[in-house]
């Protein structure tokens, strides 16, 4: 199975494409409301395929906490590439994720580890 392909198959990780964003001062920005987390991957990244799993596992666990989502930098058709040279990305994946209550995007800064990325997201319960 093809590593985007399990994120379109998901049941709580949403694929997203650029046409989910929309423009505002510059920036771009998610139309769904509440919190958010991003992961921004690369289907021929091997770190990227290592993480699928934990980032299903998470989902399923804190999908009332955040809404999860993924999306593919090298999807060219549906101009993800734009999304992701927006963003500034300097590593796959990449997490970001949005608050609704101050409003901004964050860029996950720990490690892309079960631990790591459960205690990140308990914090938010």
């Amino acid at each position: 199975m093809d590593i985007a392909d399990y994120y379109e198959e998901s049941e709580y990780i949403k694929e997203l494409k650029y046409k989910d964003f929309k423009k505002q001062s510059n920036k771009l920005i998610l139309k769904d409301k509440g919190n958010k987390i991003i992961i921004f991957y690369l289907p021929t990244c091997k770190c990227c395929k290592d993480i699928i799993k934990l980032w299903n596992d998470l989902s399923q666990r804190f999908n009332y906490t955040f809404s999860f989502y993924a999306i593919n930098c090298d999807d060219v058709t549906n101009s993800n590439d734009l999304v992701c040279s927006n963003f500034k990305l300097n590593r796959y994946p990449s997490i970001k994720y949005y608050l609704e209550k101050n409003n901004k995007i964050h860029e996950y800064d720990g490690l892309l580890n079960r631990d790591d990325l459960f205690y990140f997201l308990c914090k938010y319960m």
